[in-house]
């Protein structure tokens, strides 16, 4: 096989020491071990919300949402980017983070092992059925050509590595379970479904700012703003100024904002493929109870 061949069957990462994972973690290109080590020891201040998500499962929707419920259902400005008010934390580090004003909302991907729990913190975590994110991860993959140097890559081979779990941020079917378990079992963790924010956004959007407390439900209850949010969070309104919310980093011809759908696995996955992940969802069942019924009510989604 030649080199050329072989690059195209995995994209570029960083493989960053953890005792997790013997080969490396696994992670976005840019990021550094002093980086991810100064994320891990970072100690959340009681005000602290996290934003978690596995990539590519409604990061930056939430994200826009959570900075629009903070300014009254006013867009974020023209010259303005989301990550100026948000910190990444596994991209800048801790040390980063701590420059920023509390109360904090800071973004992660990261597994719930390498994030300090601290009682008054909440973490809001959104889950994204598996199918439309290892589709969403390939494109996102493709699209940030600059770091993965996957241009020319294949979403078969894509799906072989996704399934494996060795993808940026590791397996799905551990970081997504683990955090399921814990939305069940501690009360600072709000479990959240992509699906559920599609069908009904009002009602998650009114649950989310009653989980985060007086100042964010407050807010929502203004005349106008609720309705603000909902407009200026759709993903229309986001796709037009999709720069906004991108990292800075980003490649300028990146189509950050693809479909946002549910259900648009279907025209990539192969029926194997899909039986694949349903046999996969079977087993991680089995260890945490309860994770492979979570899509359920969208009986046509799966």
């Amino acid at each position: 096989m030649s080199a050329s061949t072989s690059e195209k069957l995995k994209p570029d990462y960083s493989y960053l020491k953890h005792p997790l994972f013997p080969e490396g973690y696994p992670l976005f290109p840019s990021c550094t071990q002093e980086v991810f080590d100064s994320a891990q020891a970072y100690e959340p201040d009681s005000s602290d919300i996290f934003v978690v998500t596995y990539p590519k499962c409604g990061t930056t929707w939430l994200l826009n949402i959570l900075y629009l419920i903070e300014h009254e259902g006013n867009m974020i400005g023209s010259d303005d980017n989301l990550n100026y008010h948000y910190p990444f934390i596994e991209l800048v580090g801790g040390d980063k983070v701590q420059e920023f004003k509390a109360p904090r909302v800071i973004k992660t991907h990261l597994d719930d092992r390498m994030i300090k729990h601290k009682e008054g913190v909440k973490y809001i975590f959104v889950a994204r059925n598996p199918k439309d994110c290892v589709v969403s991860f390939f494109h996102h993959t493709l699209d940030f050509h600059n770091f993965y140097k996957y241009k020319g890559g294949k979403f078969e081979d894509y799906f072989k590595i996704f399934m494996q779990g060795r993808v940026d941020w590791g397996d799905y079917f551990v970081m997504v379970p683990r955090w399921y378990e814990k939305g069940l079992k501690e009360k600072n963790v709000h479990f959240m479904l992509y699906e559920d924010m599609k069908n009904d956004t009002k009602s998650e959007i009114e649950k989310l700012a009653d989980f985060l407390g007086p100042k964010w439900s407050d807010s929502i209850k203004r005349e106008g703003v609720l309705e603000n949010v909902i407009k200026n969070s759709s993903f229309n309104s986001m796709k037009s100024n999709h720069l906004k919310y991108c990292i800075t980093i980003a490649p300028k011809d990146l189509k950050f904002m693809r479909k946002g759908a549910a259900g648009d696995w279907r025209n990539t996955l192969s029926d194997e493929q899909s039986r694949e992940i349903d046999e996969k969802m079977k087993k991680v069942g089995k260890e945490y109870p309860g994770f492979d019924k979570v899509w359920e009510k969208y009986p046509d989604l799966l």
